[in-house]
C-alpha cells in the first residue's frame, strides 16, 4: 500500500471516529476510498515503471542494448526494401574505401616490378628471359606474374574411400591445426557435393574458397590432394598436382586399395610432395 493509500485510510479512519461527522458523509468517503484505491495502485506502479525507464535512458549500456535488436532489424528490412536508396547512401563511403584498397595495391605491384627489373641481370632474371622466350610471352608479363603472391599453407594426402589423413605437409607444423579433422571434414564436403550438385554430372569437387584462401584439389581413383594456398598459383601448378596426385596412385596402388592404416608404405611421398610447396 503506498503512502497516498495510507493517509486515506488513517483520514477514513479518524472520519469514523468523529461523532459529529454525518454518516453519509462517511458512507460517501468509504465509497471513494473502494473506487480510486486501484487507480491509485495503478499510478504508484506507473511511477516506477516511469523511474525505471528513466534510469535505462539515462545507462548508456542499457539503451544501446535495448535499441541494436531493433536496429538491427529496422536496416534489414530497409536493405530488403530499398536496396538502390541504400547502395546511393552507402557509395560514397564504400567507393572510396575500395578505391584506396586498390590504389594501394597497384602501387605495392609496381613497386615489387621494379625491384626486379632492377635486378634484372641477376641470373634469376636471365633464367626468367629464357623460360618466358620458351613459354611464347614476354619477359615483362614473366616478371608481372612472378610479382602476384602464392603461398602454400598446408597439404595433405587423404585416402578417398575412408577419409582417413595419409600424410600431411604444413608450411608452420607448430601450430597446424587438428589434420585427422580437416581431412574427415575435406572428404565429407567432397561427399555431400558430389551427391547434392553432380548427380548425373561428370567430375568431382576441385576447389573450396573460404576468404583469400582456397583449396585445391586433386583426386586420383584411391586418394586424393588437397592444397591449402594464399593468393594466385602460377601456371601449371594444377598440373604439377594432378601428376603428383597420379603418381602416388601408380606407386602405391596396392596399398591404397588395401589401405589397413599402415603409413609406413608411404613414407617416401613426403619428399615428392614438397616440390608443391617449392613452387610457392
Amino acid at each position: 500500500m503506498t503512502a497516498a493509500d495510507n493517509s486515506g485510510h488513517d483520514a477514513a479512519a479518524a472520519d469514523s471516529l468523529n461523532p459529529l461527522r454525518p454518516a453519509a458523509d462517511l458512507e460517501l468517503e468509504a465509497l471513494r476510498e473502494i473506487l480510486l484505491s486501484q487507480y491509485r495502485q495503478r499510478i504508484a506502479q506507473d511511477e516506477a515503471a516511469l523511474k525505471a525507464l528513466e534510469q535505462r535512458i539515462n545507462d548508456k549500456d542499457a539503451l544501446v542494448a535495448t535499441i541494436t535488436p531493433v536496429l538491427g532489424d529496422a536496416i534489414r528490412v530497409k536493405i530488403r526494401d530499398s536496396r538502390e536508396e541504400m547502395v546511393e547512401a552507402l557509395y560514397p563511403i564504400i567507393g572510396r574505401l575500395v578505391a584506396r584498397a586498390v590504389s594501394e595495391a597497384i602501387r605495392d605491384l609496381a613497386r615489387t616490378v621494379d625491384a626486379r627489373v632492377q635486378n634484372s641481370f641477376s641470373p634469376k632474371a636471365i633464367g626468367r628471359r629464357v623460360q618466358a622466350w620458351f613459354s611464347g610471352v614476354s619477359s615483362a608479363e614473366m616478371t608481372l606474374r612472378e610479382s602476384l603472391h602464392f603461398e602454400v599453407i598446408e597439404i595433405f594426402l587423404i585416402h578417398r574411400r575412408s577419409g582417413l589423413l595419409l600424410l600431411h605437409i604444413s608450411r608452420d607444423p607448430a601450430v597446424s591445426p587438428d589434420s585427422d579433422i580437416i581431412s574427415g571434414m575435406l572428404t565429407a564436403i567432397r561427399d555431400f557435393a558430389s551427391e547434392t550438385f553432380g548427380r548425373g554430372q561428370q567430375g568431382s569437387l576441385d576447389e573450396i574458397q573460404y576468404g583469400d584462401r582456397r583449396i585445391l584439389i586433386e583426386a586420383a581413383e584411391h586418394a586424393y590432394l588437397a592444397v591449402v594456398a594464399d593468393g594466385i598459383e602460377p601456371a601449371g601448378f594444377r598440373t604439377e598436382m594432378r601428376e603428383q596426385i597420379m603418381r602416388v596412385e601408380s606407386e602405391h596402388a596396392e596399398v591404397l586399395r588395401h589401405y589397413n592404416g599402415d603409413l609406413t608404405p608411404l613414407a617416401s611421398v613426403a619428399t615428392s610432395l614438397q616440390s608443391l610447396r617449392m613452387r610457392a
